[in-house]
């Protein structure tokens, strides 16, 4: 472990530009369950609304900057307050002074009783915008597209096959430190 965080500080050394940033958004997750019966997919979603509080830590390469953040999604969930803690990294790259685009790769992670039949964590697809408003404050737009089942299959649903997926979408302002 000690070898990493030395190869993780090498790294940043080395690099001219690094910067803390924070960001406050409002996240909007659709959970959407799809069950295939004999050919035909039966499915339905729902929507659930919060907002994120967010730290992420920045450095350019050439033209990129790759970002590794940490974020919170206070959602509530049927009247329940659930969080979602996501790590993610992801590059941003500038197509004008003012506008860039983002991709990358989260993880979501949600608190899930092992009995449910549910992941806690499945991999996401993240692509957004960022409108600059000055150097320290810009604008922020996401949708996270999850690239996985968060249904184990531990449950028998005989020839049904269930698919449980939790994109989001968020809207926020991001301050650079």
């Amino acid at each position: 472990m000690k070898k990493y965080l030395l190869l993780l500080a090498v790294v940043f050394s080395l690099n001219g530009f690094s910067q803390w940033g924070a960001n406050i958004n409002f996240v909007s997750y659709t959970i959407k369950a799809e069950i295939g019966v004999e050919g035909a997919t039966v499915s339905d979603s729902e929507d659930y609304s919060g907002f994120s509080l967010g730290l992420d830590y920045g450095f350019k390469m050439d033209n990129l900057k790759l970002v590794a953040g940490l974020s919170a999604d206070f959602v509530d969930v049927e009247g329940d307050n659930e969080t979602i803690i996501t790590p993610s990294v992801m590059v941003k790259y500038p197509i004008s002074d003012v506008i860039g685009v983002k991709g990358g790769f989260s993880l979501p992670t949600w608190d899930v009783d092992d009995g449910d039949g549910i992941k806690a964590s499945i991999l996401h697809l993240p692509l957004g915008l960022d409108y600059s408003l000055s150097e320290k404050v810009s604008l922020t737009a996401q949708y996270s597209i999850a690239l996985g089942n968060r249904f184990k299959g531990d449950v028998d649903f005989s020839s049904d096959e269930l698919k449980i997926t939790d994109n989001n979408l968020r809207f926020g302002i991001h301050f650079n430190f």
